[in-house]
């Protein structure tokens, strides 16, 4: 199911329709029988929206969302995460905060 859910976000991403990738990916987030507990979707989405200037703030509120839930970024995940922040920073984004990771 994962690989069905991080397709249709790509596909989106590859239209360049981050706002509808985004709209599906919440959908998904609150809809009970889709499952969005492990990181890669998470991921999926922080890569995505990362692209997109306009979106790094929001890349990195998921971020925040992810550990809200505890779901434990991996490597890949922090990855993404650094990348947008890295990002964010060069196009003066406001909302950018420290990357750190609070285990629980």
């Amino acid at each position: 199911m994962w690989v069905f859910h991080c397709s249709i976000l790509t596909e989106l991403a590859k239209l360049h329709q981050p706002d509808r990738a985004l709209a599906t990916f919440a959908w998904f987030e609150q809809s009970p029988q889709y499952s969005v507990d492990g990181c890669l979707l998470y991921t999926r989405m922080i890569s995505i929206l990362g692209r997109h200037k306009r979106h790094t703030a929001h890349a990195l509120r998921i971020f925040d969302r992810m550990q809200a839930r505890r779901i434990q970024p991996d490597l890949m995940c922090f990855n993404a995460a650094i990348n947008v922040a890295g990002a964010a920073q060069c196009c003066c984004c406001e909302d950018v905060g420290a990357l750190v990771y609070t285990p629980r």
